[in-house]
């Protein structure tokens, strides 16, 4: 029994390396580092070491211990297998939903904070007309006090 969850932690790791390999091999700009810290390759990595924990851990092993003596081996490594499957899946599932949730959180936060820019822009360009029809009001007056005070001095 032990040797199938051995089996199976292995196939997660051989895969997990496969990925990275497939990840050094891929044609792009980013260093090897840089692909390392991509969100996808951080991501695959966190749920397969998570998965790779679940399995180790002591009341797991002997739960799947109890179901090898009444199942058997191969039905065990297929339970084993099906359990490594869905974790994986609900897992990546999970952080998609939360990854919807919050790119519609950061959307309507995002709207907001524009809509904020764009009304306070427009009381900017209001003021400014203000201003600039002042402006104007004011050089008409300057220019009709000269002209009444050249008319005083004549």
């Amino acid at each position: 029994m032990q040797n199938n969850l051995n089996d199976s932690i292995n196939e997660i790791k051989d895969f997990s390396k496969n990925v990275e390999e497939a990840i050094n091999n891929e044609d792009n700009e980013l260093t090897e580092e840089e692909k390392k810290e991509e969100p996808d390759y951080l991501l695959y990595n966190a749920i397969s070491e998570t998965s790779i924990s679940i399995l180790q851990q002591e009341s797991v092993i002997k739960l799947f211990e109890k179901i090898s003596d009444k199942l058997g081996d191969d039905i065990t490594k297929s339970l084993i297998e099906l359990m490594t499957l869905t974790m994986t899946h609900s897992a990546f599932n999970a952080i998609v939903f939360y990854d919807g949730l919050l790119k519609g959180e950061l959307t309507n936060q995002f709207d907001h904070y524009g809509n904020h820019l764009n009304n306070t822009s427009a009381i900017v360009r209001s003021h400014d007309s203000v201003l600039e029809v002042f402006g104007k009001r004011i050089t008409d007056l300057e220019n009709k006090l000269k002209i009444d005070e050249i008319n005083k001095s004549l």
